[in-house]
């Protein structure tokens, strides 16, 4: 006897609702679920959170280049960002060390958030107080 999907029946707006009570993570991952899920994730309207602490352990520990990370990290919150399709969204939030040089993104990621009408937004730009000079910090424009 097969078990009947009562959940799917649901229009979208009321699967996205379900959706925005996952992280952002977890409703990436029910995009297997089926083909009408798979296009689901992108109207998410919960917290896209970006953090990578363990790339920034890495880091610390000579792991891996600060440099070569910031940029792939960076590229991975535009791609979802460019993806996302959802109308608001609750909470913003991007953890990584960056400095003035990558101001442009994060303009990028401030306009993206303001458009969404987020309602909580949080950034944390220096993990690493590595780089103590003023210099280094990003400014906020205007």
């Amino acid at each position: 006897m097969g078990l009947e999907d009562r959940i799917s029946r649901f229009p979208d707006e009321i699967l996205v609702s379900i959706l925005s009570f996952l992280t952002f993570e977890e409703a990436v991952r029910t995009s297997v679920l089926s083909h009408r899920w798979k296009h689901l994730w992108p109207f998410f309207t919960g917290s896209l959170d970006f953090d990578d602490p363990d790339t920034m352990w890495d880091i610390a520990d000579e792991k891996k280049q600060l440099k070569v990370e910031r940029n792939n990290f960076a590229k991975r919150v535009n791609r979802i960002l460019k993806l996302h399709q959802g109308s608001n969204i609750d909470q913003f939030r991007v953890f990584f060390e960056f400095n003035r040089y990558s101001k442009h993104r994060i303009d990028g990621w401030i306009d993206f958030a303001i458009s969404k009408g987020v309602k909580r937004l949080e950034l944390d730009f220096l993990h690493q107080q590595r780089h103590a000079k003023k210099q280094t910090c990003y400014t906020f424009p205007h």
